[in-house]
């Protein structure tokens, strides 16, 4: 009986790693290939967005990444609230 309980513990570090890794796969920083997909724009214009500061990233490496908070703080900046009065 010994022996099953170490086994248990030895699986439970485990299951905590991959718990960790799947909440911090939401949490991750986006490519910008990602936030253009994300936007419906193009890759250049997700570039120019982040070059000219609009939207914030942190190059890793030397690969740029934009944090999820960063995009959800540009789209409340440029997003306006819709008016009753509008139709299309």
């Amino acid at each position: 009986m010994e022996k099953s309980k170490t086994t248990q513990r030895a699986k439970c570090p485990s299951e905590k790693v991959r718990v960790g890794a799947a909440e911090s796969a939401t949490d991750r920083a986006l490519k910008v290939s990602e936030v253009a997909d994300m936007l419906g724009i193009g890759l250049t214009l997700a570039r120019a967005l982040i070059r000219r500061g609009e939207i914030a990233s942190v190059k890793i490496g030397g690969a740029r990444r934009v944090q999820r908070s960063a995009l959800a703080s540009y789209l409340a900046r440029v997003t306006t609230p819709a008016t009753g009065g509008d139709r299309e």
